[in-house]
């Protein structure tokens, strides 16, 4: 039943972030797929797969137990629930506190969560965040002209 669950939430996560790609613009347009094309080709493409491995979960398992047991789908699914959880955070903050500081908490936080225990080093976590988060924005804004959203703190 949790293969179910987790094809469902990705099917609603490809569907948010298309609609939410058409927030997306560019001053630099060569034609391509654009600011909004890239993500919307992403959520096509997770919305396919998701899709497919349900189709395929379902003609494999004619027999689906139809008890839900959301403690057992938990611990069997736990870093995809909370890393789906976590994006989906990430995107709706983005367009309140702006696209640095919703990818610096998203990739932190990330990355602690995912980090084995053991080896967890906090230096390394951070500069690996500060470093994708405005290597990307700087990329972005400055090379292809992409508009991130600003958020309150940088308007």
């Amino acid at each position: 039943m949790g293969e179910i669950v987790i094809s469902v939430l990705f099917i609603i996560l490809s569907i948010f972030m298309f609609v939410n790609s058409y927030g997306f613009t560019s001053n630099f347009n060569r034609g391509g797929l654009g600011a909004e094309g890239f993500p919307k080709l992403i959520a096509i493409a997770m919305l396919i797969l998701a899709v497919v491995y349900l189709l395929k979960y379902l003609k494999n398992n004619k027999k689906i137990n139809t008890s839900i047991d959301f403690k057992k789908i938990y611990e069997e699914y736990k870093f995809v629930i909370i890393t789906l959880l976590l994006f989906l955070i990430y995107v709706v903050s983005m367009k309140f506190v702006g696209f640095i500081i919703s990818s610096i908490f998203y990739l932190l936080t990330s990355q602690w969560f995912l980090s084995d225990r053991s080896k967890k080093r906090i230096p390394v976590i951070i500069i690996m965040t500060l470093f994708i988060s405005l290597g990307a924005y700087f990329f972005f804004t400055s090379y292809l002209s992409v508009t991130f959203p600003a958020g309150i703190f940088f308007e």
